[in-house]
């Protein structure tokens, strides 16, 4: 779930074209386009757009932003991920709401947020993942396992 109140912009970027084959039957079961769900915090690479793991830190890699929706849609949608080859990113500085979150911690406004790492790629997580990782947003709300819910400011 992404809910994403005042957009920033939004940026169509591709998906890794190793895993795109146009066939629904194929692409459905492949195991990153399905990691690629709406609220993911991503990146960009050579290879296409793919989800942020927060520990890198060496500079080559930033998170873009936010994706826009699955990679694969729904179930009861087409799927415009894979028909067109790319996902919408939205970037910049919104307030979104999501549910893609480490459901382990618990969360209170004015928190910073991180991308987490290994596991958690992709998630967003209050723990720094390291002493110069880069803040991906600030907690507007409260969160939990109990409520995964989790209203934040997007930092671009």
């Amino acid at each position: 779930m992404f809910n994403a109140y005042n957009k920033g912009p939004q940026v169509s970027l591709p998906l890794d074209p190793a895993h795109v084959t146009g066939d629904i039957t194929i692409d459905q079961n492949d195991t990153y386009l399905k990691g690629l769900v709406e609220g993911a915090v991503v990146t960009l690479d050579a290879n296409g757009v793919k989800l942020f793991d927060g520990a890198v830190v060496d500079g080559s890699l930033t998170h873009v932003g936010f994706l826009v929706r699955n990679a694969l849609a729904y179930p009861y949608e087409n799927v415009p991920g894979i028909a067109s080859g790319s996902v919408a990113v939205a970037y910049g500085n919104f307030w979104a709401t999501t549910d893609q979150i480490d459901t382990t911690k618990t969360y209170v406004p004015g928190q910073a947020l991180y991308a987490g790492t290994t596991t958690m790629t992709g998630k967003l997580t209050n723990v720094a993942p390291d002493p110069d990782a880069k803040k991906v947003g600030i907690a507007t709300s409260a969160a939990s396992l109990s409520s995964p819910q989790l209203s934040f400011i997007a930092i671009g």
